[in-house]
C-alpha cells in the first residue's frame, strides 16, 4: 500500500497555497487538551479537517475514510506534511515515521488490561508534535496564527470530559477501577 504523498512539484504548485492554509491550524495545546478531555472526539474533528483542506487542496482523498481509519493513515498526513514544508524550504522538525510509529504504539496500548489502557490516552502527543510542525509551516507561508479560543461546543465537551476524568481517577484511587 505505498502512496507517494506528493508525486512532484507541480502538483504542488497547483495547490492554491498562497489562497489557504494547506492543513488544518489549532494551537497543539488546544488539540492535546481537547483531545484529552473529550475522550478523542476532537481527534476525529481534528483527522477530518486536515484531510478535507487536503481534498480541497486537489489531493485526491475521502476524508471521512481517512478519518475512519486514522491510525492507517496518520503516516500519510504526516509525510504530506513533511513534503509540502520541504517544497517550501522548511524541514519539519519531528520525524513522520517516528510519529506514525508512535500513534501505532499508542492506539495499541487500548488494549492493555486495567489501568496501563490509560496509556492510550496519550494519543494525542504525536498529533500536537505533528500539529506543531503544521503550525511552522503556515508561519512559512505568511499565515498568521489561529485564535486559541474554544467555541461552545468545545467548551461543553471539555466540561464533560473533566467530569468523566475526575470520576475515572476517582475510581481507579479508591480500588474500583472498572470504569
Amino acid at each position: 500500500m505505498e502512496e507517494s504523498p506528493i508525486s512532484s512539484a507541480e502538483e504542488l504548485q497547483e495547490s492554491p497555497v498562497d489562497q489557504t492554509r494547506p492543513f488544518f491550524e489549532v494551537s497543539p495545546v488546544k488539540l492535546a487538551v481537547l483531545c484529552f478531555f473529550t475522550l478523542h472526539l476532537y481527534t476525529v474533528y481534528w483527522f477530518y479537517q486536515n484531510w478535507k483542506t487536503r481534498q480541497v487542496e486537489g489531493d485526491d482523498v475521502s476524508p471521512i475514510l481517512r478519518t475512519l481509519f486514522n491510525p492507517v493513515f496518520f503516516p500519510f498526513l504526516a509525510l504530506r506534511v513533511r513534503d509540502k514544508s520541504r517544497f517550501h524550504d522548511f524541514e519539519v522538525q519531528f520525524s513522520p515515521v517516528a510519529l506514525a510509529i508512535l500513534y501505532f504504539l499508542i492506539n495499541l496500548s487500548f488494549n492493555l488490561p486495567d489501568p496501563q489502557w490509560l496509556v492510550s490516552n496519550l494519543a494525542f502527543v504525536p498529533l500536537a508534535l505533528l500539529q506543531t510542525d503544521i503550525n511552522k509551516l503556515h508561519r512559512q507561508l505568511g499565515f498568521g496564527p489561529e485564535a486559541p479560543t474554544l467555541n461552545r461546543v468545545e467548551a461543553l465537551l471539555l466540561g464533560v470530559g473533566a467530569v468523566f476524568w475526575v470520576r475515572a481517577m476517582m475510581r481507579i484511587f479508591s480500588g474500583d477501577a472498572g470504569l
